[in-house]
């Protein structure tokens, strides 16, 4: 998976929530560390 395509990954992201900012940037996060092979932090 290339920086790009996290990139265009995380702007789908953005574009399916309807939450808020904050909760976009944490699902954000949650898959940069999912791609990267670390773990999540909110991991449920």
């Amino acid at each position: 998976m290339s920086e790009e395509d996290i990139r265009l990954a995380c702007l789908k992201l953005a574009h399916q929530r309807t939450g808020t900012a904050t909760e976009v940037i944490a699902d954000a996060q949650a898959l940069v560390d999912f791609v990267l092979g670390n773990p999540s932090r909110d991991a449920t």
